[in-house]
């Protein structure tokens, strides 16, 4: 199930798995793993996000391992750490809904492609308000992700006060996961490159 498909990625993540294998980080994920079992539309579009576009499925495991750690830590509520869990599993399955030629292009994109890649946040949205039951948080998380708190994101350019605690940790997994990818090829260096890279964004997020 979602729970040991977690498992399996933090083992090889030593960063991540020595976090989350803490007793208090694992009960929270056994809860919101049993939750999301409760949701069969949810574990039907991970299903097809796995199957489809499996990087953006495992970066959506990290970033719902990493984001629950973050929400737990902050002591958010029970609905705002599901939210962020979630919320960051499939806060990027939007792009089902896209060119896979956009979502794979490494360079910069036409202006009405950029457009469609913003636009993936308000899909995913849109699929989490069709859900019955599920709190009204988890699809502000999902549709906020990529808004920044001095107001630069998108898709609606939203201030930080206008935004979700959960919103924006997801926000910054995803910005974690970017800033890895970039500095990965430096090898044992990579981290302290990383958190470089974090610190110059320290103004975009809470």
């Amino acid at each position: 199930g979602l729970y040991k498909k977690i498992q399996k990625l933090a083992a090889q993540l030593p960063g991540l798995q020595s976090v989350i294998q803490e007793e208090v980080y694992q009960t929270e994920i056994k809860e919101c793993c049993k939750y999301y079992e409760d949701y069969p539309l949810l574990r039907q579009k991970l299903t097809v996000l796995a199957n489809q576009l499996p990087e953006v499925f495992y970066n959506g495991l990290y970033s719902a391992a990493a984001g629950l750690t973050i929400a737990t830590e902050l002591k958010l509520s029970k609905v705002e750490i599901r939210a962020t869990f979630i919320g960051g599993l499939l806060h990027n399955s939007g792009f089902l809904h896209l060119d896979p030629a956009l979502i794979e292009s490494e360079g910069d994109l036409e202006h009405e492609d950029n457009r469609s890649v913003q636009a993936h946040p308000i899909i995913a949205k849109h699929f989490f308000e069709q859900i019955p039951g599920l709190p009204k948080l988890f699809a502000e998380a999902v549709g906020d992700h990529h808004e920044r708190n001095d107001g630069t994101g998108y898709p609606k350019h939203k201030f930080g006060e206008e935004l979700s605690m959960a919103s924006q940790i997801i926000a910054f997994t995803d910005a974690i996961i970017t800033a890895y990818k970039s500095c990965e090829h430096h090898g044992d260096y990579a981290h302290q490159l990383m958190m470089t890279v974090m610190q110059f964004n320290n103004s975009v997020h809470f």
